[in-house]
């Protein structure tokens, strides 16, 4: 007849060889690895996200009506790197 403990062992001991595995943890050069082989997908991704943002700036400021609006609420400035955008497409207006 078997002892308490021994079925205690047994039942613990089935439940830990049926459990799912977990992956180990990854830490270090595995990481540094594993970032990299990122790169070219996530600058393909940011790649493609400003050219979405380019193509939206460039619609808004072609908009004469926006760029009238802006003036309205008296915004005359606007960042450094979408001024060459504003200056292409509105051909002289006075947002600086």
């Amino acid at each position: 007849m078997p002892t308490v403990g021994g079925v205690v062992k047994k039942i613990y001991r089935e439940r830990v060889m049926n459990r799912p595995k977990q992956q180990t943890a990854i830490t270090g050069h595995a990481v540094y690895l594993q970032y990299t082989l990122a790169l070219p997908r996530r600058a393909e991704l940011v790649s493609r996200h400003l050219g979405d943002l380019n193509r939206v700036f460039s619609r808004l400021f072609g908009d004469e009506n926006f760029v009238t609006l802006l003036r309205a609420e008296s915004m005359m400035t606007i960042p450094v790197y979408l001024k060459p955008l504003l200056e292409e497409h509105t051909c002289g207006y006075e947002i600086t």
